[in-house]
């Protein structure tokens, strides 16, 4: 690039820097843009967009953002009116309002960009207007373009500098997006450009749903609209914050730490003032006589209740003892009754015995019998079965004498036993036994009742005693206490101390912790910084507007492709077209109105040629393309002769009435 390009094109700006000083502290960092007010929906904040270009935006008071009780703004988008919305940080204080940011005006960042620019071939064909010729036929188009828009869309794809004229609107931006969008597929690295913010989020939009990029791949730098700030693959802000998710959660939980000791402040002075005079001590001893009186009188009727149910208790338990001991006596007299049935079941079980063995004697004899009667196979055998039966004979007669004896024994024990029990029965005996046992469990439950009632009326006699022992109340005791509860002092003294115990102990310990706020957002701050430049320098397509192209970090694309530059100065275009490595396509409608310029500028400009030629004036108007026949006429310049009109979403063909005279 000629050294006298770059030296004439700084002069101009520099004068236009002169012709409109900034309205900002120069050789400070931090400049304040103002307050920001509340906006429309929950969670933002609004501000009149200032024009500036800015890494961090912060909220804070009037000492700025680099001391503690600032809060980073982790968001920035824009309303449908154009206005900033900053998303409002976790635990804001309202007296935080002032919106801080470390500035660059679009307008200095393009002297500094012009200052370090190295030649570009492509930057000075434009200053010497040298155009590159017709766009390659032999690419192919996306289907769905008309004529024009195919040579439009070569013209991106084709190696070399070229305008495009053609009114702003859906067809231009079809074939920008298709451009970008098939050059990053094939791995060209594409800057995206726009005379408008508005202009640049349509692209992006259109290039997303054309594209879907992956997270990084196409990447919107400065403040979007929605949906384009509301999608995590494209906007920076967005991507750059996943670098610090540790560090803004920490951040979070602090900043509603502080919100919340911050909010408790007024309540605690309003408190304080309420509870001038208030002597907590005192009001705790007279209230302490006056509960001891009340519960005096609430303990006496209580008192004479539990007297009467353990005289009660008493008498039911010396009932029961009584009984249990009648029973017992009946019980006793019983005894050789008792023993008596015991014996004759004994006795019985005995003669039952003696039939039963008497019986298996005779058996055996008369088996002894049945086998000396059969006939034997040899003497032997006779003389031996008959000797069998002359024992089972001997010892049958033996057993029933016996027998006879033993049982004639039995039966008289048995006839005393029974003249003993008299008419005393087995159920008699087992009736008696039942009613001893429920005798026994009156008594016990008896037990338990008198010793319960006893417990709790002695429990009742000591908290009467401890309650005499509080001594009792003055008239001076009862007012104090009426007078404290009827304004609620005892309720708002402990809610004082509720929050003194969950509010840090010193003024340093809640220094600390605003410090450590500070210093996580701070944190945060420089990673996210260093974030977005590896995002910049890894996107395939980078967009954003012609005027905050020049803030960027340095770096260099394959395709620069504006749109509206018809509408933006020539200066900041020379220096997004310095940018170019390969192509740079310049979109733009030179019959709508030039670059937006103060007036004072503007004024400047019909005296100067530098300022009228590299601020007011365009690439279209560098070029003398100022008319159709012009546009048709420059080799090297695309000419769209038709746009959309009307809100249907059909193409309606509509020219120009230059063009209407060019084609009669």
């Amino acid at each position: 690039m000629p050294a006298e390009w770059t030296a004439g094109a700084a002069d101009a700006v520099q004068r236009w820097i002169d012709a409109f000083p900034t309205p900002f502290p120069i050789a400070q960092r931090w400049a304040c843009l103002g307050e920001a007010g509340p906006a429309g929906g929950p969670g933002w904040l609004e501000l009149p967009d200032p024009g500036v270009v800015a890494g961090e935006w912060w909220l804070a008071g009037p000492d700025g953002p680099e001391r503690p009780g600032a809060y980073l703004v982790d968001e920035v988008r824009r309303d449908e009116r154009g206005h900033l919305l900053l998303r409002v940080p976790a635990g804001l204080p309202a007296d935080a309002r002032s919106v801080w940011a470390d500035i660059t005006r679009p307008v200095d960042a393009l002297h500094a960009a012009l200052l370090r620019t190295v030649p570009a071939s492509l930057a000075t064909d434009l200053v010497l207007q040298r155009l590159a010729g017709p766009p390659d036929p032999s690419i192919p188009y996306p289907g769905g373009l008309s004529i024009e828009q195919a040579e439009a869309y070569r013209a991106c794809r084709t190696p070399g500098l070229r305008l495009v004229w053609g009114p702003a609107g859906p067809r231009t931006t079809a074939v920008v997006v298709g451009a970008a969008a098939d050059l990053a597929r094939a791995r060209r690295r594409v800057l995206l450009l726009g005379a408008t913010d508005a202009v640049v989020d349509a692209a992006v939009a259109a290039l997303v749903t054309a594209l879907e990029p992956e997270p990084g791949q196409v990447v919107r730098v400065g403040p979007a609209h929605p949906p384009v700030a509301d999608d995590e693959r494209v906007a920076l802000d967005l991507l750059a914050a996943r670098e610090t998710t540790v560090e803004d959660r920490r951040r979070a939980v602090v900043g509603h730490q502080l919100a919340t000791f911050a909010g408790q402040d007024p309540e605690i002075t309003q408190l304080t003032a309420q509870l001038a005079g208030y002597d907590d001590d005192a009001y705790q001893r007279a209230a302490r006589r006056v509960a001891a009186e009340q519960e005096l009188a609430e303990l006496e009727p209580r008192r004479r209740a539990a007297a009467a149910v353990v005289r009660t208790a008493a008498t039911r338990h010396n009932l029961a003892v009584s009984a249990r001991a009648a029973i017992l006596r009946e019980r006793d007299e019983l005894a050789d009754a008792r023993a008596a049935l015991a014996r004759i079941d004994v006795l019985e079980e005995e003669l039952r015995r003696l039939e039963r063995e008497l019986r298996r004697r005779r058996t055996e004899q008369a088996v002894a019998r049945h086998w000396a009667r059969r006939r034997a196979d040899n003497w032997l055998d006779r003389v031996w079965r008959r000797r069998e039966a002359e024992v089972a004979d001997r010892d049958l007669a033996k057993a029933e004498r016996e027998t006879a004896e033993r049982r004639s024994a039995v039966q008289w024990e048995l006839l005393q036993a029974r003249s003993v029990a008299g008419t005393v029965t087995a159920a008699d005996l087992a009736a008696i036994d039942a009613r001893l046992v429920d005798a026994h469990n009156e008594v016990l439950a008896a037990a338990t009742q008198l010793v319960r009632a006893e417990a709790y009326a002695e429990e009742l006699a000591a908290r009467a005693e401890a309650a005499r022992l509080r001594g009792a109340p003055t008239d001076a005791d009862r007012e104090l206490v009426a007078a404290a509860e009827r304004d609620g002092l005892p309720a708002r003294y402990e809610r004082l101390l509720r929050l003194r115990r969950r509010r840090p102990s010193s003024a340093a310990a809640l220094g600390r912790l605003s410090a450590e706020h500070h210093a996580l957002a701070v944190r945060a701050a420089q990673q996210r910084a260093r974030a977005r430049v590896e995002i910049i320098e890894r996107a395939a397509v980078l967009a954003t507007t012609v005027a905050a192209a020049a803030a960027l970090p340095p770096g260099r694309f394959d395709v620069v492709l504006v749109e509206g530059a018809a509408a933006v100065p020539l200066a900041e275009v020379l220096a997004a077209v310095a940018r170019a490595g390969s192509a740079a396509v310049l979109f733009g409608d030179f019959q709508r109105p030039g670059p937006r310029l103060p007036s004072a500028v503007r004024a400047a400009a019909l005296s100067d040629h530098g300022l009228a030629t590299w601020v007011a004036g365009t690439a279209f108007s560098y070029c003398r393309i100022d008319s159709p026949e012009a546009a048709l006429d420059t080799e090297g310049c695309v000419a769209m002769l038709r746009e959309f009109r009307g809100g249907s979403g059909f193409p309606q063909p509509r020219g120009y009435r230059a063009q209407e005279q060019v084609a009669r």
